[in-house]
């Protein structure tokens, strides 16, 4: 399949009832400039004729793996759909949105280029539902994160995802070490790409590679208080970490449990963790000075 010093990249997609956008993308994947390719889907379940479009497509290009499963959350089809996979990078898609056509060409010859890195991201532009563009890009602003190229930005990711993940290609060997978590629902990627940025080598290719799609029906980054918690709990835990992101992450924690009404969760950090003892100290500290003036 296509010339043997070119890499098989097994580009992942996770479906649940997209059938009016999914041949879009499935669309877009297939007509890549870099050839050597698999695309495997994995429908959690769809209602809608997602499944019709999906065989017809790979009725007409064997390239594409069709996998059901009865009901999965996107973490958990992600997962399965590494399980199926062959290739040497792993490339993700999301199903209502687009690649250029050069994506995969132009990413794959960096990381051949930089055997050090173990993932490239990109950035991308912004569609509506009808695939117009918005005329926005995703990453419009890079001066709050760090100075992007081959970099490793666990800090800036603890404060904020800025990783758009269907841009993301990443070398086989990370998924050896670590999954998706299926407990995560909504930020199940920022998860994965902090663990990720513990100990490996990000680059970030400025180039507008991937259509974002936002529309009324995309809700996937609205994550509840709940999942945040659990997130920023396992976060606490990380090595890695400087103190000041550490610092970071605690702060939205203890707020999040304040904000739930929570207080033994808050004792026991103050009991198990410096760093939320340290922060106790400081509030309590500001407002003594507070009544005091």
């Amino acid at each position: 399949m296509g010339n043997s010093r070119e890499p098989l990249v097994s580009v992942i997609l996770a479906n649940l009832n997209k059938g009016g956008y999914i041949g879009y993308a499935i669309d877009s994947v297939l007509c890549q400039t870099y050839r050597n390719l698999e695309l495997i889907v994995v429908d959690g379940g769809s209602r809608d004729d997602s499944v019709k479009v999906i065989e017809s497509r790979a009725t007409a290009d064997s390239r594409i793996h069709l996998i059901l499963e009865k009901r999965s959350g996107k973490s958990s089809a992600l997962n399965r759909g590494f399980l199926e996979s062959a290739g040497e990078l792993i490339a993700f898609i999301d199903a209502d949105d687009l690649y250029h056509r050069e994506k995969l060409s132009r990413q794959v010859r960096l990381m051949q280029s930089l055997p050090d890195v173990s993932m490239c991201h990109t950035n991308g532009w912004i569609i509506d539902g009808a695939g117009e563009s918005s005329g926005k890009v995703y990453h419009d602003d890079l001066s709050p994160f760090p100075s992007f190229g081959n970099t490793n930005p666990i800090g800036a990711l603890v404060r904020h995802n800025f990783i758009l993940n269907g841009s993301a290609v990443v070398r086989r060997d990370v998924f050896q070490e670590q999954k998706f978590d299926e407990r995560l629902m909504r930020t199940d990627d920022w998860d994965f790409w902090v663990r990720m940025a513990t100990t490996h080598r990000f680059h970030y290719l400025d180039e507008l590679l991937y259509a974002y799609r936002v529309y009324e029906g995309n809700t996937w980054f609205l994550a509840t208080q709940e999942e945040r918690m659990y997130l920023f709990e396992k976060w606490a835990l990380l090595g890695h970490i400087k103190p000041a992101d550490r610092e970071i992450n605690m702060r939205r924690l203890l707020g999040l449990y304040f904000h739930l009404g929570m207080p033994n969760r808050i004792l026991k950090q103050l009991v198990k963790d410096q760093v939320a003892r340290h922060i106790a100290i400081d509030y309590v500290s500001k407002m003594r000075f507070r009544f005091a003036v």
